[in-house]
């Protein structure tokens, strides 16, 4: 296959997403995908739904990183808990120059992706662009957001710049950050707040706000996730009104810890909210709210790995 500027690694909603709208932009994308069927269905293009219609986008896809030269930026679009058995695909592409940007829930990834490939060689994405597999090779679009990329060490950074050039020329809103660390808390604070209580609950994300006692956990939860993050120097601009803004925004969307739930998948807790609870620990911060969510999930789902 010829170099592809940025190779996506995981073909889940967000991996079909991204790679369509580059390859759809003109930017030289491709796939590398879990297995050879996902391969088979994708040699049509990947199907997305949006309001205005279907449209196919051809985009070359492989199961065999090996198969791809080193790319300009390999985005590793798994799942948090897919995400420690998909970096090793990445490796020899740093060691060549790549440069990998982590794009999970949670916050635990960028560090994740540092001790595979090396601190200098990683990027994060957090993105509020909303989307679902219907099949896998195809996605709807459910809803557009920002994006924003830089470096987790902080500071400028050329290659956030060019990454997010791509995505602007993809037609999303895009902006390379600073302090991509405070974004990531942000989405954190976010998370926490809709997907654990969703899941429980079973409603859309819309349901949460309108349900008075709901949209009171759900400032509990975000406040708690609040105070953590300005302990840990990150510090946010009231995270329970935007969690709430984000539901209202996304009404009609069922959070992917509720599909997870309902499709008897492993769910993120651990990635959105066991990440909260070990950082909690570290200043000695009480989380209530988020613990007694993280236990229901664990109860709901028969998998608690969180004992501090």
């Amino acid at each position: 296959m010829t170099r592809s500027d940025v190779v996506v690694v995981g073909a889940g909603s967000m991996g079909l997403l991204l790679a369509a709208a580059l390859a759809d932009a003109g930017v030289p994308a491709a796939l590398v995908v879990r297995r050879p069927e996902t391969v088979a269905a994708l040699r049509r293009g990947v199907a997305v739904t949006a309001a205005g219609g279907v449209k196919v986008v051809p985009v070359p896809a492989t199961a065999d990183a090996a198969d791809l030269p080193a790319p300009e930026f390999a985005v590793v679009a798994v799942k948090s808990y897919d995400l420690a058995a998909a970096l090793p695909a990445v490796v020899p592409w740093a060691a060549a120059g790549t440069t990998v940007v982590t794009w999970q829930n949670g916050l635990d990834a960028p560090d994740m992706a540092a001790a595979a490939v090396g601190e200098d060689r990683v990027l994060a994405a957090v993105t509020q662009q909303a989307a679902t597999r219907t099949q896998p090779a195809a996605v709807s679009h459910l809803g557009d957001g920002p994006t924003w990329v830089g470096c987790p060490l902080g500071g400028p950074d050329a290659r956030a710049d060019q990454l997010a050039s791509y995505l602007q020329a993809a037609g999303w809103e895009a902006a390379a950050t600073a302090d991509i660390a405070s974004a990531l808390w942000g989405k954190a604070a976010v998370n926490a707040a809709i997907n654990p209580l969703s899941a429980l609950l079973g409603w859309p994300n819309g349901r949460l706000g309108n349900s008075a006692p709901a949209q009171a956990l759900m400032r509990e939860l975000a406040e708690e996730v609040g105070a953590v993050a300005a302990a840990h120097g990150h510090p946010l601009e009231d995270p329970a009104a935007r969690a709430l803004a984000v539901a209202a925004a996304t009404r009609d969307n069922l959070s992917s810890m509720l599909q997870d739930v309902r499709a008897g998948r492993p769910t993120e807790i651990e990635a959105i909210t066991g990440s909260i609870l070990r950082r909690a620990a570290a200043v000695h911060r009480d989380v209530p709210a988020n613990r007694v969510v993280y236990q229901l999930i664990g109860a709901l789902t028969a998998a608690p790995t969180f004992c501090p």
